[in-house]
C-alpha cells in the first residue's frame, strides 16, 4: 500500500460524511413530501426516485450521488497529501469506497441508503474514467434490451474488475493490489445490495421501467 493507513484517515471520514449525504430521501421529501424508501421497491436509489417521483427529480439524485464518488475520489483524498494534487490511485481509490459506503450506509439516514452503483460510477469517473467508459455500453444496452436497470447495473459491477484488470495489465494489477482488490470490493458490495433484484431476475418477476414496481 502506497503509504500507511492513519494519513488517510481524515480523507477516509469526509469521504464517508459526503457518501451519506442523503439525495434521493431530500429530494423525494422536498418535490413530493415522501420518504422514498416507503414507495415503490423502498429502496433509497435513483432508479427508485425515477419511478416515484419523475425523471427531472431522478437526474438531481442521479448527478448528485455521481458527484459524491467523484468528490471524494478527486478531492477530497488530496488531504492525504496536505491538499497537494495528484494523490495517489490508492489515495482516490479508498477515499472513493468510503463514499460509496457512506451512500449504501448513511449515518444521516438510519444507515438505509442506496445501492452504490451512482456513487461508484463517480469515483471511476475520477480514478479510471477509460475503463468505466468501456463498462458504459454494457449497462446502456442491457438496460435498453431488458428495461431492466438492476441488470445492468450488476453486469456492469461484475464486468468492472475484469475490464481494469484486461486495460491496465497484470503488472498494473500486482503494483496497485489495493485500488484493484478495492474496486472488486464495490463491485462485489453492488452485487450484494442486488441480491434481491438478482432473485426476481431468475424468477422471471423483476421490475422493469414502465412498470409499476413491486414492493419487495
Amino acid at each position: 500500500m502506497n503509504g500507511s493507513l492513519p494519513p488517510l484517515l481524515p480523507a477516509i471520514i469526509l469521504s464517508y460524511l459526503a457518501g451519506s449525504f442523503p439525495t434521493s430521501i431530500l429530494v423525494s421529501r422536498l418535490v413530493k413530501g415522501i420518504d422514498i424508501r416507503q414507495h415503490g421497491s423502498g429502496n433509497a436509489g435513483g432508479t427508485n426516485v425515477l419511478r416515484v417521483v419523475g425523471w427531472k427529480a431522478a437526474l438531481l439524485v442521479a448527478l448528485v450521488d455521481v458527484g459524491k464518488g467523484w468528490l471524494a475520489a478527486a478531492v477530497i483524498s488530496r488531504l492525504s497529501l496536505g491538499g497537494a494534487s495528484p494523490a495517489s490511485v490508492t489515495a482516490m481509490t479508498i477515499a472513493g469506497a468510503a463514499s460509496v459506503v457512506g451512500h449504501v450506509y448513511p449515518v444521516f439516514a438510519g444507515f438505509r441508503g442506496g445501492k452504490g452503483v451512482g456513487t461508484t460510477a463517480g469515483v471511476m469517473i475520477a480514478v479510471h474514467p477509460l475503463v468505466l467508459a468501456a463498462c458504459a455500453p454494457l449497462f446502456f444496452v442491457t438496460v435498453l434490451a431488458t428495461r431492466m436497470v438492476s441488470l445492468g447495473s450488476v453486469l456492469a459491477a461484475a464486468s468492472f474488475p475484469l475490464l481494469l484488470w484486461a486495460m491496465s495489465g497484470t503488472s498494473w494489477v500486482r503494483e496497485n493490489p489495493w485500488p484493484f482488490w478495492i474496486v472488486a470490493g464495490l463491485a462485489l458490495l453492488i452485487m450484494v445490495k442486488h441480491r434481491g433484484n438478482i432473485l426476481r431476475i431468475l424468477a422471471g418477476t423483476e421490475n422493469r421501467l414502465g412498470r409499476r414496481p413491486s414492493t419487495s
